[in-house]
């Protein structure tokens, strides 16, 4: 039996304030299963753990020693019957709710990363049956320091076949990459 756990937003990025939100799908052979709950962790933390070392790395903080921004218990469902392949809605407004911290952008480093990740868990009888994902943060202008004469200078981009230079953009695949870089000026 699994958890399948997936975003409303397929790139899983969202700012502080907005409302993080998405389905988890409980997978079994059977038709459903009897619970005793079914919890959502909520966390985002400083760790040592970097998917840039891989296995080289630092072994990840324990869990009282990371550095937590976000830390957050949701009940999502009280005990009873959890159908099978059936999808349940989750959500919750993102922002930092430990005393002191604020929200940082997601971040992996070669010595430490930021990390967003929420956990679904079935409460089974002694089993846990439990799946975590990971999300993004990303805070419009974080790192700009007016101060120093910088400031925020959103532009939009569009690359297509026709936006290359070459003689061989013929041989290339239709594609089409738009987004917004949030400052040009940083």
């Amino acid at each position: 039996a699994t958890v399948d756990i997936k975003f409303d937003r397929a790139d899983k990025y969202y700012e502080p304030g907005e409302v993080v939100a998405g389905t988890y799908v409980y997978n079994e052979a059977s038709t459903g299963v009897n619970h005793q709950g079914v919890v959502m962790n909520i966390h985002g933390y400083l760790d040592t753990v970097s998917i840039i070392r891989g296995k080289y790395g630092r072994p990840p903080l324990k869990e009282h020693e990371r550095i937590y921004f976000l830390q957050e218990r949701k009940e999502l469902e009280s005990a009873g019957w959890i159908n099978c392949k059936q999808e349940y809605n989750f959500e919750f407004d993102l922002e930092a709710n430990v005393a002191g911290e604020s929200l940082v952008e997601t971040y992996v480093g070669v010595d430490f990363s930021i990390i967003y990740e929420v956990t679904v868990m079935i409460l089974k009888g002694s089993k846990i049956i439990q799946e975590t994902e990971t999300f993004h943060v990303a805070i419009r202008g974080q790192g700009i320091k007016e101060s120093l004469g910088k400031r925020a200078e959103p532009l939009d981009f569009k690359i297509d076949p026709s936006s290359l230079d070459g003689s061989s953009i013929t041989s290339v695949p239709k594609f089409l990459f738009e987004g917004r870089i949030s400052s040009v000026n940083c």
